[in-house]
């Protein structure tokens, strides 16, 4: 890590996560809006801040995840981000969803191409947010059932699936060999080390959330 003091918000699930990255070290908590403690994105930022030591006053650059994913959650994470960094003068970086499981993935895919699957329709639909990584080549991003996905993998003989429906690609998508990368979900962690690594765009005003209205994805599947 850099001598920057880094607070990154995930919040593309129900599940929200906050990382603090401070003088080389990580503090992280996790919280879901469903739990009947829930004290908001706030509170998780309150609680990781006081544990890291680090006083709001103390951070350099927020990064945080603009979607797509459960929208209510995106929204929620923005709306915090925005109001902080307009409240203090931080700079935000983001990233959508998809870049954040290809960065975790990248060890595992060590060069190969990476396909990422992120739930678009709940945990038992195939239909996804999908984002196809191929080094030295611009992202694909689209929408729609993950088998799919062959209609654009010509000529690539391996690949590596990221995101909680590859199960949906290990299962069934035929073409490439499929390699499974573990990564289930985007972390605060990733997005922290995005952020280090010059990974994420800065924001020159509020964020807005990624949704399937968003291009790439507005009139797809």
């Amino acid at each position: 890590m850099s001598g920057r003091t880094v607070l990154a918000v995930e919040t593309s699930r129900s599940t929200y996560t906050v990382t603090v990255a401070r003088a080389g070290t990580l503090r992280t908590d996790s919280t879901s809006r469903f739990d009947a403690d829930f004290d908001g994105i706030s509170g998780l930022v309150r609680r990781v801040l006081a544990a890291a030591g680090c006083p709001v006053a103390e951070v350099d650059a927020i990064a945080v995840n603009a979607g797509p994913g459960n929208l209510t959650s995106v929204r929620a994470g923005l709306s915090y981000v925005n109001g902080l960094a307009f409240a203090t003068g931080i700079a935000v970086h983001h990233a959508s969803t998809l870049e954040v499981l290809a960065f975790l993935a990248a060890d595992v895919a060590a060069g190969r191409p990476v396909l990422a699957a992120h739930p678009a329709r709940g945990a038992q639909s195939p239909v996804s947010y999908l984002g196809l990584f191929t080094p030295g080549a611009a992202p694909e991003l689209w929408f729609g059932p993950v088998e799919q996905a062959v209609e654009r993998l010509a000529g690539i003989t391996e690949l590596v699936v990221a995101g909680a429906n590859r199960r949906f690609a290990l299962e069934g998508l035929d073409g490439p060999a499929l390699h499974d990368s573990g990564v289930d979900a985007p972390t605060s962690e990733g997005l922290a080390a995005m952020l280090e690594q010059g990974r994420l765009r800065a924001a020159d005003g509020p964020v807005a959330p990624v949704t399937e209205e968003s291009a790439p994805f507005a009139g797809a599947a």
